[in-house]
């Protein structure tokens, strides 16, 4: 039960950073385009590649807009990514979600860091 609420935490979390849960929600939608459909492993290495960014840009205000901007395609996609996935494995067992997670981290080093080494 314990592995179960870990791996759901983990995708809620991942999901929730790839939604506007940053503090600067945006209040209307534009009409940027979305990506193609990623994977789950383009998805932490996006992921991680945003946070390193904007960890090196500090409080420029100017840089951390181009920044979000930049990465705004790659956080819808997989926005709809984690969704697609919350909602596939919601019936799963516990035995089930950590073999998808296993599987799917295995080659991805992103997913691995992200998940703490699982």
């Amino acid at each position: 039960m314990r592995n179960r609420i870990k791996i759901f935490g983990m995708i809620a979390g991942f999901t929730c950073l790839m939604m506007s849960c940053s503090e600067e929600k945006e209040s209307a939608k534009d009409e940027t385009p979305v990506k193609a459909e990623m994977d789950m492993c383009s998805c932490f290495d996006k992921q991680r590649e945003m946070n390193d960014a904007l960890e090196a840009a500090g409080s420029d205000e100017n840089l951390l807009k181009e920044i979000e901007e930049k990465y705004k395609a790659d956080r819808e996609a997989c926005e709809q990514l984690g969704e697609k996935m919350q909602e596939e494995m919601k019936d799963l067992s516990e035995q089930e979600v950590m073999a998808k997670f296993m599987q799917m981290s295995e080659d991805c080093p992103a997913m691995k860091e992200a998940m703490g080494g699982l």
